[in-house]
């Protein structure tokens, strides 16, 4: 199918190649941000990163070919992107805390925490000096 719409496409006069590029390219992006829209599919953070590269690369791509409507479209699939991006990052550190603060409880009384604890105290009491010193020693 694509290769007859190209085929098509690339013998009318460019003025009007432009024109149905356009419109092609249009209707594609329009599809495309509805379905994003309706329910954007459940994949990690990656994926919607992956996405946005995606779109920012076609962008690029068809620079040529992009009117105000098209840019407009861009814009506002990167905006949902991104704000699903970072609805997912605020998810992943709310669990992430939460299973942090679910260890810590665990821990509270064991030797393991009290080991921490007490090291804790001792870096706290040393002096800025004694603190720098013992961070050169870390790195060599």
């Amino acid at each position: 199918m694509q290769i007859a719409v190209r085929a098509e496409v690339h013998l009318l006069p460019p003025p009007q190649r432009q024109e149905v590029l356009q419109s092609l390219l249009q209707h594609t992006l329009e599809c495309f941000n509805t379905t994003l829209a309706a329910q954007l599919p459940d994949i990690s953070t990656g994926g919607l990163l992956q996405l946005l590269l995606e779109l920012q690369y076609l962008h690029a791509a068809l620079a040529a070919y992009i009117s105000s409507r098209l840019e407009q479209t861009f814009v506002e699939l990167g905006a949902m992107l991104t704000e699903r991006i970072q609805e997912m990052q605020e998810q992943e550190q709310q669990a992430q805390a939460e299973q942090l603060t679910a260890w810590l409880s665990q821990a509270q009384g064991s030797d393991m925490m009290e080991c921490m604890q007490a090291r804790l105290a001792q870096v706290l009491s040393l002096s800025s000096a004694d603190q720098q010193h013992n961070l050169r020693a870390l790195r060599t």
